[in-house]
């Protein structure tokens, strides 16, 4: 009957003859052994076996046992073949990046931008109200855009009010 180990580089399964091993130490209830080039792998490999339970050994393969430790880092350290690099996500944000700020300028100059669109009010405020009158329209939305002080004709008694121009964007 033959025993298979594991190689602990390649894991690949290695089979020997149990009667021609050569137990060299014990380590975590295994039987370490000879030393050998692996058929599927040509690196160097430590023969093992799990200790005799009566007359019988155990025969599935384990993983080698001083290599459980190693085979973990192994697999944390393995790089992903497909894995983006540094340069190629600098790349990719410098694209994106170039797009952003390129793209509004490439559209203002092909959009034509309306222009705005404004209404217009002309009042007569009197004096005595014209800061409560401003005060409100200005609440309205309403900006001043000219202002005069004018009389009402009268040469004796004359009442003088602001002329007052206003305008607002329109309300579409």
């Amino acid at each position: 009957m033959l025993i298979s180990c594991s190689c602990k580089h390649c894991n690949g399964h290695v089979e020997f003859d149990p009667e021609e091993f050569t137990a060299e130490r014990e380590v975590a209830g295994m039987s370490l052994g000879q030393t050998i080039d692996c058929p599927h792998c040509g690196q160097q490999t430590t023969l093992y076996m799990p200790k005799k339970a009566g007359n019988q050994f155990v025969p599935p393969p384990l993983p080698h046992p001083e290599t459980k430790a190693a085979a973990v880092a192994q697999v944390m350290t393995t790089k992903v073949p497909h894995a983006v690099t540094a340069g190629q996500v600098n790349a990719i944000l410098a694209v994106l990046i170039a797009g952003l700020l390129v793209f509004p300028i490439a559209r203002s100059a092909f959009t034509k931008i309306a222009p705005p669109q404004w209404e217009y009010m002309v009042q007569a405020i009197p004096d005595a109200s014209f800061t409560l009158k401003m005060d409100e329209y200005g609440r309205d939305g309403w900006e001043l855009v000219f202002a005069r002080r004018a009389s009402d004709g009268n040469e004796y008694l004359p009442k003088f009010n602001y002329e007052v121009i206003f305008k607002r964007p329109k309300q579409l």
